[in-house]
């Protein structure tokens, strides 16, 4: 009798990509603060609010990142889509009682035609795309001028995250060059055997919190099926396909590639089957510009209105991701998490608690399941305080066994630290 594979469970952060020339968060912070709108002295609206965090929301410089930049965006257009009634939320709490001359530091725009159903206005220096979405815009739709120019803002600064994506990750049926670049020679020819090999012995159960197609592209190479939650059995789509979550549960038993955080190649469609406002996520044969596509807009709770693009960050990760098919994603991520026999974790920061939460409550029950991470700048005794004592019972500080330069094992916590790079993670495993 054939013994059945095990289960590896793979969970890919932003470090993960960046031996494939990803961008790690400190270049796309300092891509937000220098993209975008500009105010009308000339300045980016991105680093001017980047500065507003740092002064008055009591974080640090450092804890700033693109995320908290965007997130407090979302707010400030929140705060304008219900400004008639009063709601503040998160971070734009210190807008309640600013007087218009704040307001002027970061708003830009005209109103050209004002009537009783749409208006008109210009964003100086606006895309062309854009600038045509600004001609009629509905009240009924965007209440005030400001939520409109906030969700612009919102619109260009997505735009360059997802070129940035694509200046790296684009690959498709018919192009696959930009990944088979000198730079990647390497990385990808230890990528490809480790997973060959992996997948001789292991259901490969991948997770990436990044937007891009490197991992599509390893499998195709390799000859490797996975399913990736929509109507097609091609790793690269060669139409739009639509996405059906009935096959997330049926491909328990299957290979996998799951974006949990959306994906630069998915797209909304911002209306249902009969032309009014809801949402649906369709897999795209290429890269999708926000600029060039409207935001669905879904509330999951009430008076607090979503922006739905093909990529999820910010701070409203928990409630985007209650959306299908991030939902069914991932609900086999924590199937996944409970009932594999290994997991795999790559450059992540563990600084998103809606998946710290499923790792660490699967932990808790399945302490046989061997546990890998893979970061050159993991703070082991951070993590441990922060992470591992949420899974068992501590009466004693758990042993540290160094078994390499720069491996650690604690056997208490079936778990091992690899202080190093994805790349030379994968030297490490494919030469040895």
């Amino acid at each position: 009798m054939q013994k059945s594979k095990k289960r590896s469970v793979f969970l890919f952060g932003a470090g993960s990509a960046i031996s494939w020339g990803g961008p790690p968060t400190s270049e796309l912070t300092k891509l937000i603060c220098k993209s975008g709108i500009k105010n009308k002295e000339g300045e980016y609206i991105t680093k001017v609010i980047f500065d507003w965090l740092v002064k008055y929301s009591g974080l640090d410089e450092w804890d700033v990142n693109f995320e908290t930049i965007i997130n407090a965006i979302e707010d400030i257009a929140e705060y304008w889509f219900n400004s008639s009634n009063g709601l503040i939320n998160g971070l734009a709490f210190p807008l309640k009682d600013v007087n218009r001359d704040v307001w002027e530091e970061i708003l830009n725009f005209k109103v050209t035609y004002k009537g009783d159903r749409q208006f008109s206005m210009e964003i100086p220096n606006a895309d062309v795309v854009l600038e045509q979405d600004l001609k009629f815009i509905s009240k009924d739709k965007y209440p005030t001028p400001e939520s409109k120019f906030f969700e612009a803002l919102l619109q260009c600064l997505f735009t360059e995250i997802q070129a940035r994506i694509s200046d790296y990750s684009y690959v498709t049926v018919s192009h696959v060059k930009t990944l088979e670049n000198e730079n990647n020679m390497e990385i990808n020819d230890l990528a490809l055997k480790f997973f060959a090999n992996k997948s001789e012995r292991s259901i490969l159960r991948l997770y990436n919190l990044n937007y891009d197609r490197v991992f599509q592209y390893l499998f195709y190479k390799a000859g490797l099926s996975a399913d990736q939650g929509f109507n097609d059995e091609e790793i690269f789509p060669r139409s739009i396909v639509h996405f059906n979550p009935l096959r997330i549960f049926r491909k328990m038993e299957e290979n996998c590639i799951y974006h949990l955080h959306g994906s630069a190649f998915w797209e909304v469609v911002p209306v249902d089957s009969n032309g009014l406002d809801y949402y649906k996520f369709v897999h795209s044969p290429y890269p999708t510009l926000q600029v060039n596509e409207a935001f669905a807009r879904f509330e999951m709770e009430k008076g607090k209105p979503l922006l739905i693009g093909n990529i999820i960050t910010g701070y409203r990760k928990s409630q985007r991701t209650s959306l299908s098919p991030f939902r069914q994603m991932f609900s086999a991520f924590d199937q996944d998490c409970h009932k594999g026999e290994e997991l795999i974790v790559i450059g992540y920061s563990f600084s998103d608690q809606h998946i710290n939460d499923i790792i660490n409550k699967a932990r808790e029950v399945n302490q046989s399941q061997k546990l890998v991470i893979i970061d050159p700048k993991i703070d082991i005794d951070k993590f441990l305080f922060n992470h591992a004592s949420k899974w068992k019972w501590l009466d004693q500080i758990p042993e540290r066994k160094p078994i390499g330069e720069k491996i650690i094992s604690i056997p208490f916590f079936n778990l091992t630290f690899y202080q190093m790079t994805f790349r030379e993670f994968l030297e490490e495993q494919v030469i040895t």
